[in-house]
């Protein structure tokens, strides 16, 4: 079996208090920091690059823009965090727990979220995802078309997807790399004002 170069392990370390701390930009990549606690700590812009991060405490941080990329995120405490903007590619995220996290803009793409405590479909559609994207089992077919029939009613959700969920979530990944900016659903509202002030000008004009 090939050992793994020294200088690419994560460096043993014990679980640091970096609670409320303000370290944005800096560089805390390929290392140890499980169990470590940076709850409401502003983290923005960071690079935990191929850090070790499970168990880590992140209640309430802001991970604006922060790479996340190839770390072990599992079991770790997302709730309430600011992830707007931020890189989860290939991220391990077994247990990691995402309640109430803000993930606009946030890309996660190829990531496997199956594990992921807290997740609801609302932070799924504000995130950067694709067709390899894999939600949580518990994110139910029936919440996803009632949350677009709300969003845009107009759509006719249930005549062309129901049943085929993967086909939709491909066709919202591909809408949302279509756009300028902006998270699926505020999009898809405001297709839906624009097209009500269309008809309400139409109305006028006749």
């Amino acid at each position: 079996m090939a050992s793994v170069d020294a200088a690419e392990r994560p460096k043993r370390r014990d679980p640091i208090d970096l609670s409320g701390a303000h370290i944005p930009g800096t560089s805390l990549s390929h290392t140890n920091l499980a169990g470590s606690d940076f709850s409401h700590a502003n983290l923005s812009r960071v690079n935990f690059e191929g850090s070790n991060l499970r168990e880590a405490d992140f209640r309430e941080a802001k991970l604006i823009e922060a790479n996340l990329t190839g770390t072990d995120l599992s079991k770790a405490n997302l709730r309430d965090a600011n992830l707007t903007g931020a890189t989860l590619y290939t991220s391990a995220s077994d247990g990691a727990d995402m309640s109430h996290a803000d993930l606009s803009d946030a890309c996660i793409e190829g990531l496997d979220l199956s594990k992921v405590i807290g997740l609801t479909w609302r932070q799924f559609l504000e995130a950067s995802f694709d067709e390899t994207t894999v939600p949580p089992g518990y994110l139910t077919e029936e919440d996803l078309l009632h949350l677009l029939e709300r969003t845009e009613p107009s759509v006719p959700w249930r005549h062309e997807f129901s049943g085929k969920v993967k086909n939709l979530l491909r066709e919202l990944a591909a809408f949302g790399k279509s756009g300028q900016g902006g998270s699926i659903l505020d999009r898809l509202m405001v297709i839906r004002v624009q097209r009500e002030m269309d008809e309400r000008q139409r109305e006028r004009d006749d």
